[in-house]
C-alpha cells in the first residue's frame, strides 16, 4: 500500500508539474512489486517498462555477476541496460 501511495503521489506532483512519468520494474523477479507498480502506472496513465523481462533474457547467457554487485543492486552494466531502456520509454513518451 505504501509503495502504491508513493508512486500515485510522484505521479500527481509530476503532472502538477507538467512532466511525464515513467515507471520502471526492478531487474529482478518481485511479482508483488510488480503488480503494484503495473496498478499505479494504469492508474497514472504512465507507461511501465518491464525491465525484468530484459534482466531475465540477459541471465539466459550472463552470470548474476555480470550485471549485479554483491547486494542485489545493479553493477555498471546492469544500470545501463536500465538506463536504455529508460531512455527509449522516455522517448517514445515524448513523441
Amino acid at each position: 500500500a505504501t509503495l502504491e501511495d508513493h508512486l500515485l503521489q510522484i505521479g500527481a506532483a509530476c503532472r502538477a508539474r507538467g512532466i511525464r512519468l515513467v515507471v520502471l520494474s526492478y531487474p529482478f523477479a518481485h511479482p508483488r512489486l510488480e503488480d503494484v507498480q503495473r496498478r499505479a502506472a494504469a492508474r497514472l496513465g504512465a507507461p511501465f517498462v518491464f525491465v525484468r523481462e530484459r534482466f531475465d533474457h540477459e541471465l539466459t547467457t550472463k552470470a548474476w555477476d555480470d550485471l549485479f554487485v554483491k547486494n542485489g543492486h545493479c553493477n555498471d552494466a546492469g544500470y545501463a541496460i536500465v538506463a536504455e531502456m529508460a531512455a527509449a520509454a522516455v522517448a517514445d513518451a515524448l513523441k
